[in-house]
């Protein structure tokens, strides 16, 4: 997320998997979708982009850290090499968009972690559009997840539409 309005700019990850979003896909997948579980979902989502946007997510604040104690030399504190942080800070799925109404549709960027991927989405009038970047050695894995995405877009568009 593009958090430009701080001095020298910057950007935060917004974490998009909650307690929240993980229940609504839940009912989603069960073939039972819930409007209370996709509210609550979003409610949540929202509260971590307004945490983002105002300097308050934990990803670059950290990372801000990490550097100055690179730069002041010696050692890393043990945080950096602990596990829960390599998982924290390890993006499978690194996503961005322009937002819609865009002159630019379509862009692509290369994964954020390795073994990840890298995925444009954007919204057009005639639906959604998906770019994703990835190594060759995951060609199978992503052509899975790709058809993975159609089927769970067309099953959130079927619903919204309900």
């Amino acid at each position: 997320m593009d958090v430009s309005h701080f001095k020298n700019g910057r950007t935060e990850c917004v974490r998009p998997v909650s307690e929240e979003s993980l229940a609504f896909v839940g009912t989603l997948l069960q073939e039972k979708p819930s409007s209370e579980a996709l509210d609550a979902a979003l409610v949540e989502h929202k509260a971590r982009i307004k945490a983002c946007k105002l300097g308050q997510g934990p990803n670059r604040h950290l990372l801000g850290l990490k550097l100055l104690a690179a730069k002041k030399g010696g050692e890393l504190p043990e945080i950096y090499k602990d596990e829960g942080y390599q998982t924290f800070t390890t993006d499978f799925l690194s996503t961005s968009t322009v937002g819609d109404n865009s002159t630019v549709v379509n862009f692509a960027f290369a994964p954020t972690s390795v073994g990840g991927l890298g995925i444009n989405y954007t919204i057009t009038p005639e639906g959604w559009l998906y770019t994703v970047s990835h190594t060759q050695e995951q060609q199978e894995k992503v052509n899975t997840f790709v058809n993975s995405l159609k089927v769970g877009g067309k099953n959130l568009l079927e619903f919204l539409n309900a």
